[in-house]
């Protein structure tokens, strides 16, 4: 066991030595005159190279910022574009809803009025022409207008137009 510390001591020595002695070789390269220029020269070299770094870091932020900002646009834009196609959608689907149940609405009214009135109203029936259309010109002569004279015998303004425009090329 003596020997095995002995043995562990020479050891330790030996790598206490030879690390000495690389740390030495070292310290002789970095004080030459010659090394230190190389050195010198390096250093530089690498703060040029990190100040072109810095530089192209500055660009590619520069970049990024601005496609974020543009993206940013795009995607308001989109909401914008969805909300105005839900819009259109909801709009598009509530209106038949709307027109039936104000459809729903006047057909209730008019069963409520339907059912106030307690004796049918009878139409009169049109006038033909073995009635005569003799009244048409009787109403005419009495200074009726066209409305009036279709209302009161039931049939179209057209008609009425047409026959007292015949009589009058007569």
């Amino acid at each position: 066991m003596v020997y095995t510390m002995y043995i562990l001591l020479f050891l330790a020595g030996l790598i206490m030595t030879v690390v000495s002695v690389f740390y030495m070789k070292d310290i002789d390269i970095i004080n030459n005159p010659l090394n230190q220029n190389k050195i010198l020269n390096a250093e530089k070299k690498l703060k040029e190279k990190l100040d072109e770094i810095d530089k192209m870091m500055e660009e590619l932020n520069k970049f990024a910022n601005h496609v974020n900002d543009e993206l940013s646009q795009k995607h308001k834009e989109l909401l914008f574009l969805y909300q105005m196609i839900d819009e259109k959608y909801d709009s598009a689907t509530s209106v038949p809803t709307y027109k039936v149940n104000a459809r729903d609405e006047e057909v209730q009214k008019k069963n409520v009025e339907i059912e106030k009135v307690e004796e049918p109203v009878a139409k009169p029936e049109k006038k033909t022409q073995s009635g005569g259309y003799s009244d048409i010109y009787s109403l005419h002569e009495d200074g009726k207008s066209v409305d009036e004279i279709a209302k009161e015998l039931n049939i179209g303004k057209g008609e009425v137009k047409l026959l007292l425009e015949l009589t009058q090329k007569r």
